[in-house]
């Protein structure tokens, strides 16, 4: 890729273009791009007359020490808490080079450290808890993938079936990582970058889903 610099601000080689997904010296847009897909995953919900309540983000050290989720679902007589969680499998790869993680094992681990955090919570506040898992490179987890399909059959209409919304649901949810990754990655080119980093910018949406 002949527009990406050559090497990061931390002195590592940028090569294909992973390392800027998962330095810290570059990526300051991780908390944008989560509130961003959230938001759009959020607004799917709603248009298929899902009630989505978002939970403001904390911005005072005293409020970031209550545990929150990110939404609150009410369809079909259901009250679901849920929390939106992007796992970066390439800062597994990185972190130990020599071991291989699946997709599938980031995004059980992932699920599972959110039951552990988010379960009695919710449950306290008379809501089901669901960790909407979206691994780095698109895949999603089993418990996001079994909501989309319950809601789809509760919310489901002449004008929009079962398969069509639990189809639009996952691709907005894929989508939407894909497109945070690629403005990661515009971001951190800008940083890397001496000269106009915007103007030649050529990468695609499936190079970015071939990473890792």
């Amino acid at each position: 890729m002949e527009d990406l610099p050559a090497k990061c601000v931390c002195g590592h080689n940028i090569g294909d273009g992973t390392h800027l997904l998962v330095c810290k010296r570059v990526n300051a847009g991780q908390i944008a791009a989560h509130d961003v897909a959230e938001r759009t995953i959020g607004a799917e919900l709603n248009s298929y007359g899902v009630v989505v309540r978002y939970e403001p983000r904390a911005t005072h050290p005293s409020e970031k020490v209550r545990k929150r989720t990110d939404m609150e679902l009410w369809f079909d007589g259901r009250s679901v808490a849920v929390d939106y969680t992007v796992p970066n499998t390439l800062i597994l790869k990185q972190r130990a080079p020599g071991l291989k993680y699946s997709p599938l094992e980031v995004r059980t681990a992932a699920q599972n450290i959110k039951i552990n955090k988010y379960a009695n919570l919710a449950r306290n506040n008379n809501h089901e808890f669901v960790p909407l898992v979206a691994e780095s490179l698109g895949g999603l987890g089993g418990m996001a993938v079994k909501l989309f399909g319950e809601i789809a059959r509760a919310q489901a209409s002449t004008r929009h079936p079962v398969g069509h919304i639990l189809r639009r649901l996952i691709d907005i949810s894929q989508i939407a990582v894909q497109k945070g990754n690629f403005r990661r990655l515009q971001k951190a080119v800008a940083i890397c970058s001496t000269v106009d980093p915007f103007s030649n910018l050529r990468v695609s949406r499936d190079h970015l889903r071939t990473l890792g």
